[in-house]
């Protein structure tokens, strides 16, 4: 998955194609318009819509057919939190140029039936709830000295030293993870949790003993430490929404909507240096989902309670057998031809491998036929806590309209 950037998210299937008209036509200002949040608990949501971007051409365009378009943008309620770290890295939108006497013109948009999105992140949901945002996102770029923070994942790392494109994740690396915004999580199979490292699981508290991975806690014997009753439901894992339109005669339609939360999973790149020496570079997957449920996922329009999964309804995705994580010293005897030179060249990654069982949950529900509603939210929810969607647009799903430039 991208890494969501204030005020933008990368949406694909969302808006399917544009096409230009050869003559140009007279039209100002941005259809459709944004309309207005619907009151109650999803107003202070920002509104996913589709967004393109466009190269400006001469003032009588000649046709450019089916220009594609695979980002979307989140537009925030006024007035929002003004960001104090990171500064915006949305690209300029340069308009199209109108010479004097001549009309901007118009091109037509069309949307596609389908639309697959990201649920908010955590600093998003921060920034909903107007709480301060995290740290900067890490950069492979930017080096670090020991004890600066970063955000990875919706989490919270710390540098035990210096460190440059060492991703965090790696138990054994040189990030430190610290307690998150929303507080210890739900325990994850698939996590690797350090000495003093807190999860929840059945509703108690549990802390880490040492090094441990996939060692459920609740064992008298096991890596845990019970440290009493959790002491607030947490928060659900990130997860993604997937919808399909079908309609019907009389214009409207149901969709079908499919939630999925997949568990990030190791990845290991193999290289060689100069000297022909294997090196191995260990990172996480961009998920940021989990295996584990949602206690119930609420699914709203226009700010309405129109259906409610249970977490009994979730069905956990078939895990997935995986080749065993390569040996260092199996790899060196291979990167050598038989007259002793490095059959790849310096700082070439020759393999890769990715720990990816496929661990996570997925649902799917036909929603009710909708005919006059605009926008669609869903809330993944423990007790109290949830993690909301964007308001998607949902009734921009199969249309067309205009657009100027």
């Amino acid at each position: 998955m991208t890494t969501l950037k204030p005020g933008m998210l990368c949406m694909p299937l969302l808006l399917l194609a544009c096409e230009a008209f050869a003559t140009p036509a007279p039209c100002t200002g941005t259809h459709p318009q944004l309309p207005a949040r619907p009151a109650g608990i999803d107003q202070p949501l920002p509104i996913l819509e589709a967004a393109s971007t466009y190269t400006p051409g001469p003032p009588s365009p000649s046709p450019i057919p089916f220009e594609s378009y695979s980002s979307g943008q989140l537009h925030w309620p006024t007035p929002t939190p003004v960001p104090t770290t990171v500064p915006s890295t949305s690209p300029t939108v340069i308009p199209s140029p109108t010479p004097t006497g001549v009309n901007s013109w118009c091109i037509a948009v069309r949307y596609s039936a389908t639309a697959g999105y990201p649920a908010l992140d955590d600093e998003q949901i921060g920034r909903v709830n107007g709480a301060a945002p995290l740290p900067a996102a890490w950069d492979s770029a930017r080096t670090y000295s020991g004890g600066e923070t970063v955000s990875y994942n919706g989490q919270v790392y710390k540098a035990k030293w210096w460190t440059q494109n060492d991703a965090p994740g790696n138990a054994y690396g040189p990030w430190e993870l610290q307690q998150t915004a929303s507080g210890p999580q739900a325990w994850d199979s698939t996590r690797v949790y350090n000495t003093g490292d807190q999860a929840t699981y059945n509703g108690n508290l549990y802390q880490a003993k040492w090094w441990t991975q996939g060692n459920a806690p609740g064992e008298e014997w096991g890596p845990w430490t019970l440290q009493g009753a959790a002491p607030n439901a947490q928060r659900p894992a990130g997860y993604e929404i997937r919808l399909g339109s079908k309609f019907s005669p009389s214009t409207n339609y149901t969709s079908q909507l499919t939630f999925e939360s997949k568990a990030p999973f190791d990845i290991v790149r193999y290289s060689v240096d100069a000297q022909c020496t294997v090196q191995s570079v260990r990172s996480r997957s961009s998920d940021t989902g989990s295996a584990t449920a949602p206690q119930r996922l609420e699914i709203r329009r226009d700010g309405q309670l129109i259906a409610t999964l249970s977490g009994a309804q979730f069905v956990p995705n078939p895990q997935r057998p995986i080749a065993p994580e390569p040996d260092l010293l199996s790899l060196q005897a291979q990167v050598r031809n038989d007259d002793g030179s490095c059959r790849f060249p310096a700082g070439h990654t020759f393999l890769e491998w990715r720990g990816d069982r496929g661990a996570g949950v997925t649902a799917t529900i036909t929603l009710p036929e909708r005919s006059t509603t605009t926008f669609l939210s869903t809330r993944a929810c423990n007790g109290d806590s949830c993690r909301p969607s964007p308001l998607f647009w949902e009734s921009q799903l199969g249309t067309s309209g205009m657009r100027s430039f």
